[in-house]
């Protein structure tokens, strides 16, 4: 990839974060460009009246084309980690917190789009980051207070 279309991409990423969201990319690196899907991107509405993720798939130039918003079953609130949401090493699972109603919640990514596995209990209050180790068989949430705001990037 060029150090321009690099930078658009980067940009673009930058730019979902800037507005609020926080953002995670998925699928594997592609060494020539080209139009054909390289991924994906899931950033996170964090609204009170509901959280969503809001997909997105990436083309190996690094464009950005919206592929669908899934509701995750909780609601978004103070967040002040980059890291509340995350996608498995193989892309196939996309877990997120719910910092206003406590929960968390995992999405299996299927070739038709995310579908929710469940939302459960963070076990604690404030959830503000999610971690999924290497095989995806474990996930950890860690929760404290915070000040407001939101941000981040996390790829895999």
């Amino acid at each position: 990839m060029n150090k321009r279309r690099a930078l658009a991409a980067g940009a673009a990423v930058l730019g979902l974060t800037a507005a609020g969201a926080v953002t995670a990319a998925a699928g594997p690196a592609r060494a020539a460009d080209g139009p054909g899907p390289a991924g994906a991107v899931y950033t996170m509405t964090n609204s009170p009246a509901g959280n969503a993720i809001e997909a997105y798939t990436r083309a190996g130039d690094g464009s950005l084309t919206p592929a669908g918003t899934y509701p995750t079953g909780g609601t978004g609130g103070a967040l002040g980690s980059g890291h509340s949401i995350a996608v498995s090493r193989s892309g196939r699972v996309v877990v997120n917190v719910n910092a206003g109603s406590n929960s968390v919640s995992a999405f299996a990514a299927t070739p038709g789009g995310l579908r929710l596995i469940g939302t459960t209990s963070s076990g604690g209050t404030d959830p503000n980051s999610v971690t999924i180790a290497g095989d995806g068989s474990l996930t950890q949430v860690t929760a404290a207070p915070v000040a407001a705001g939101s941000g981040g990037i996390a790829v895999s």
